[in-house]
C-alpha cells in the first residue's frame, strides 16, 4: 500500500472513530456518571417530539408530592435498551408506574432523564 493510501485509511479510521464517539458519548457519560434513580408517579401525559428525522418519546409524571417530571424514553445501546417504542406503548396515561431513570435535566440543552425500566404500581 502506498503512503497516500495508508494516510487515507488512517484518516478514515479517525473520522469513523470520532463520529462513533460523538454519537454515543453523551448517552455513555450520562449512563455511567449518574446514579440510577427511581421515580414513582402517575403518568399525566405522553407524547412524541420530532427532532430532524428522529422521533423522541416523552412521558410526564406527577409524583406523589405533586411535582411534575418530564422523562425521555429513547434507546440506550450502552444499557442494552432497544425497545423504547414498546416501552412507550406499554405506558398508559392515568396509571401509576415506577420508573428507573438515568441522566440529568438540563433545560438549557433540552436534556431529560432517560427511562431504563418501567413497572406498574399496584
Amino acid at each position: 500500500m502506498s503512503e497516500d493510501g495508508l494516510k487515507l485509511v488512517v484518516f478514515l479510521i479517525l473520522i469513523f472513530g470520532l463520529l462513533f464517539v460523538g454519537y454515543f458519548a453523551p448517552d455513555t457519560v450520562a449512563y455511567y456518571c449518574t446514579k440510577h434513580k427511581v421515580i414513582v408517579g402517575t403518568v399525566v401525559d405522553k407524547y412524541v417530539k420530532r427532532y430532524d428525522d428522529k422521533d423522541v418519546f416523552f412521558v410526564v409524571v406527577k409524583t406523589d408530592d405533586g411535582k411534575r417530571v418530564v422523562l425521555q424514553n429513547t434507546d440506550c445501546p450502552i444499557a442494552g435498551k432497544w425497545n423504547s417504542a414498546d416501552v412507550q406503548a406499554s405506558i398508559d396515561v392515568g396509571k401509576k408506574y415506577e420508573f428507573v431513570v438515568y441522566g440529568w435535566r438540563i433545560p438549557l440543552f433540552s436534556v431529560f432523564p432517560n427511562i431504563l425500566k418501567v413497572e406498574p404500581v399496584r
